[in-house]
């Protein structure tokens, strides 16, 4: 193109096979995540974009009422979801980031006006797979 030279191509960043060579075949880590506790309660989901939240809210904690803020677009909105759904007797999963302690604050302050137990799970994931898996 142009009369350029062709340009040499490599592969560079995230390398997923060599990741996946360096993870154990037996990682029982899947084992670790929560359960739900068989009594009202808010589970709290923090973490980076892909790294299993949403993963974990579908089949680990089926039954609950998942409150994701990429289905309902505004804090607020979660957080009324959030209330309604204790207000009902519900558990709740809140699956979002959750990176700042004042967003998590506000939570911890739904459940505590329930008089419902909160569980915090943070999703340790290498920032690189995580980047990995979102583009």
């Amino acid at each position: 193109f142009l009369r350029e030279p062709p340009a040499k191509f490599l592969w560079s960043g995230f390398d997923p096979h060599a990741y996946l060579a360096k993870v154990a075949a037996d990682d029982d880590s899947w084992e670790e995540l929560p359960e739900p506790s068989g009594s009202q309660e808010m589970v709290l989901l923090v973490g980076p974009p892909a790294s299993g939240k949403s993963r974990l809210a579908k089949t680990k904690l089926k039954g609950y009422t998942w409150v994701n803020r990429d289905t309902y677009k505004t804090q607020a909105k979660c957080q009324k979801v959030a209330e309604e759904a204790l207000n009902k007797g519900k558990s709740v999963v809140i699956d979002n980031t959750s990176p700042a302690a004042k967003t998590r604050a506000e939570y911890i302050a739904i459940a505590k006006k329930h008089k419902v137990p909160v569980r915090c799970w943070e999703q340790i994931i290498d920032r690189a797979l995580a980047k990995h898996l979102n583009f």
